[in-house]
């Protein structure tokens, strides 16, 4: 599964926000999220993309099975990139 490539920035509509990719200005950005209603929302919705990249990098190199501890950040954070990449944990 593949998202739209980040980053992706705050655009504003009418009485909402909008989420669009930030593509290189010879390129036209696309809508990822249109008529969100709360600023806070719109920036949580923008940070996406660079917030699973550095979820990513915080798991490299660390333990590659899941472990018996049910508080795991490092086990819950490749379920978290697994489901976010269509995969079954």
């Amino acid at each position: 599964m593949t998202h739209t490539p980040g980053p992706w920035e705050i655009g504003t509509g009418a009485k909402s926000y909008n989420v669009c990719s930030k593509l290189p200005d010879t390129s036209p950005s696309s809508i990822v999220a249109e008529h969100i209603w709360e600023l806070d929302d719109a920036r949580l919705i923008a940070a996406a993309p660079a917030m699973l990249d550095a979820l990513k990098a915080c798991v490299v190199g660390r333990h590659e099975k899941h472990c018996a501890n049910l508080g795991c950040s490092t086990c819950t954070a490749r379920a978290l990139i697994q489901q976010n990449e269509g995969e079954t944990a």
